[in-house]
């Protein structure tokens, strides 16, 4: 399996991107962008609703409708949701969605699931403490409908239930692939091996490496033992890449903490309004906010490599690193977030460029000669 390397943006909204038909069509720019440099996919998440007037998460409910945009205007990049709010939503109309775009595109859709963030459950007046269950559902219930393509299914479950009900359109691709996003434990790798899909790993700068080790090393595992190939994993990390080593870290630093301080923001108030219960979302919301910070976020991602997973720098620089991270975690791909914080479209277009031609070519090399070598050896047993 050739290696992937992808893009990202979160699709944030702050000054000076606060008007939404521009934004949207810096994105498409984005994506035609990295069709003509040759990455191979492209990758944005899903969120609900304004988090505040200045500064929201993102301004992408429908990563779908962008895609399908996009589609017309790339000949082979891929599209990836990163992820698609899993518990929010029906599996079979996810799946016909996707179906859908799979076959505009001629067969460049990727799914990416997950739990999303704990703010839009309240907001959207669903009970988080279900997730997990959903999850699991949702997971379950989507590899039946893909591997049932063809099939009318009739399908039970608590929260999804289909009747007589055969998949339309269907998916160009044979084997569609499906990505899960993984944050810890042992039950969400599970349900990804059981549906036979592939790992996320998000590029959440407090993810430490050891639990990234440890759960690639046991998903691997797992894996292995139930269909006798080690799965697929995608590396997120937060990346900006210039000539100038300087100015890639300055920009770096800067659109990082842009990231950091919106999520900061929403874990806060979400954490006051659920009340005691969950005073851990107001401390983690502190410590992003702490990070909000550029030089703070600077000195932390200097410092503290490879347990933070960010890159910024000049060619040789950015080498050394990835050199480091690809060894420990052996990814099948990569996923670059390129664009956060909302810093220019010019500082984004110029850190494609340049990677795309100065710092890929021997970064592809390095995930094929991981792939050629065991998974991490740090698996855990479930509990």
């Amino acid at each position: 399996m050739e290696p992937l390397i992808g893009l990202f943006s979160e699709a944030s909204v702050r000054e000076p991107r606060t008007n939404h038909r521009h934004h949207y069509a810096a994105l498409l720019e984005q994506m035609q962008a990295a069709d003509t440099l040759g990455y191979d996919f492209y990758a944005t998440t899903q969120s609900y609703g304004l988090d505040f007037a200045e500064s929201t998460f993102s301004v992408s409910p429908n990563p779908v409708a962008l895609f399908a945009n996009a589609a017309a205007r790339t000949e082979r990049l891929k599209f990836m949701s990163a992820i698609t709010i899993a518990p929010l939503h029906h599996p079979a109309i996810v799946a016909s969605d996707y179906a859908a775009l799979d076959v505009l595109s001629d067969g460049r859709a990727m799914i990416g699931i997950g739990r999303g963030h704990p703010w839009l459950y309240e907001r959207l007046g669903y009970d988080q403490s279900e997730s997990r269950e959903r999850m699991a559902e949702f997971c379950t219930t989507t590899r039946r409908l893909l591997d049932g393509q063809g099939e009318r299914l009739d399908i039970n479950g608590r929260f999804w239930s289909v009747r007589d009900f055969e998949l339309l359109p269907r998916f160009v691709q044979e084997e569609p692939p499906v990505y899960m996003a993984y944050v810890s434990g042992p039950p969400s790798i599970e349900n990804a091996v059981q549906a036979r899909f592939g790992l996320i790993i998000p590029s959440y700068l407090l993810l430490p490496l050891p639990v990234v080790l440890d759960g690639v090393g046991y998903y691997a595992q797992r894996h292995q033992a139930q269909w006798g190939t080690r799965g697929r994993w995608l590396l997120g990390l937060h990346f900006h890449a210039r000539a100038d080593a300087a100015l890639a870290r300055e920009v770096g630093a800067r659109s990082l903490a842009g990231q950091m301080e919106i999520f900061g923001r929403n874990m806060q108030a979400y954490g006051s309004s659920v009340g005691e219960a969950y005073t851990a979302y107001r401390q983690l919301g502190e410590v992003f906010r702490e990070l909000g910070d550029p030089g703070h976020v600077h000195d932390v991602v200097m410092n503290e490599f490879p347990q933070r997973f960010a890159i910024w720098g000049d060619r040789n620089a950015c080498l050394e690193r990835f050199e480091v991270l690809i060894d420990a975690v052996r990814p099948s791909g990569l996923l670059l977030n390129i664009d956060a914080g909302c810093i220019s479209q010019e500082d984004i277009h110029d850190s494609m460029r340049y990677a795309a031609t100065e710092i890929l070519p021997a970064v592809r090399d390095m995930l094929r000669a991981a792939q050629a070598k065991p998974p991490p050896e740090r698996p855990v047993a479930p509990g």
